[in-house]
């Protein structure tokens, strides 16, 4: 069966957890999904650099970095440069 591997950077675990419980029951046209989920968006910007996913699942905002925080927004320009 083939995987479809997805990153998903999320500061709220409790949100990150439910949709990876519903992706994961899902088995479409025979792939299963394998999400990991990453809080810490430095530790998910360097999974990105070091492994391999079909799709990444961003928050844009940490929110224990305040407002006005561009913490995704500067992953995702960090992505389009790779």
């Amino acid at each position: 069966m083939k995987k479809i591997k997805i990153l998903y950077i999320e500061d709220e675990l409790a949100a990150a957890n439910d949709l990876k419980l519903i992706l994961e029951a899902e088995n479409t046209e025979g792939y299963t999904i394998e999400m990991e989920i990453e809080t810490d968006f430095t530790v998910g910007l360097a999974n990105i650099k070091k492994y391999s996913y079909n799709i990444v699942i961003l928050d844009l905002c940490d929110k224990n970095n305040g407002d006005g925080d561009r913490s995704g927004n500067d992953i995702l320009d960090e992505i389009q440069n790779i």
